[in-house]
This record gives C-alpha cells, sequence and structure tokens, in this order.
C-alpha cells in the first residue's frame, strides 16, 4: 500500500502470521544448532518483528517472549546430533 509517497506493507498476510514463525525462525533455530551464522535472516526477523509487535529473536537466538508462537525443531528436543531424525 502506498501513503504519503511511502510504502506501507500490510501486516495481515502470510508473509508476517506464517512464514515468519513457520519459516524463518525454524531456519534460524536450526542456523544455531549447527553453528551457522544467517546475518540476513537475522535482519528480516528484527524488521518483521518489530511491525507486528512480536518478539521471536532475543539475544541472537529464538526465545523471545513470542517464541512459543514458532514451529522450533529446539522445542522438540532435537539438536544438533539429533536433527536428521526429526525429517519424515
Amino acid at each position: 500500500t502506498v501513503s504519503e509517497g511511502k510504502i506501507v506493507p500490510i501486516l495481515a498476510h502470510k508473509f508476517f502470521e506464517t512464514d515468519l514463525p513457520f519459516g524463518l525462525c525454524t531456519w534460524k533455530d536450526i542456523a544455531n544448532m549447527i553453528d551457522v551464522e544467517v546475518p540476513m535472516v537475522d535482519a528480516l526477523i528484527e524488521w518483521n518483528q518489530k511491525l507486528i509487535k512480536k518478539e521471536y529473536l532475543k539475544d541472537g537466538k529464538v526465545d523471545g517472549k513470542d517464541a512459543g508462537e514458532c514451529i522450533l525443531p529446539s522445542a522438540f528436543g532435537l539438536d544438533a546430533k539429533t536433527l536428521d531424525k526429526g525429517r519424515r
């Protein structure tokens, strides 16, 4: 949406409602498990969580106050050694 010459994102969109907690945050959790830095994913999560007034990412980990809304392999007891067991 364009407002006063600026582009304003539509927050009631799947990117904010599902892609963030069920996508980017999931990948960030996996990246943390295997010690891979993902600065672009971090930037996207930080930008998006400010827009929707949520806190998923905190101090580089997906353990902010709203992280319980995310699908996180670590929340299911998976870690770097057992991550492969989570696939079907």
